[in-house]
């Protein structure tokens, strides 16, 4: 099983892509998709099919349903801050 981090949240894949998996963690922490694509230096349309594929995988309509999906499901989690 791979696990996938941000600077706010943990991942585990469960049926998706790793990069799916990071651009779900990105719009947790209140990107955008505009803004992901520009940061990893893709299109916004590569983007769309990534979480389009998420979405079909976890049964949801929107990000916004995607990201709660996954929270609930305990698949992301805080990342614990040291210090």
């Amino acid at each position: 099983m791979i696990t996938v981090k941000t600077q706010h949240f943990v991942m585990t894949c469960q049926g998706i892509t790793p990069q799916a998996a990071r651009n779900i963690l990105k719009l947790a922490e209140g990107m955008t998709q505009r803004q992901i694509a520009a940061e990893e230096g893709v299109t916004h349309q590569c983007i769309e099919i990534r979480l389009r594929a998420a979405k079909q995988a976890f049964n949801v309509k929107t990000p916004i349903q995607l990201v709660a999906r996954c929270m609930t499901m305990g698949l992301i989690k805080e990342r614990k801050q040291h210090g």
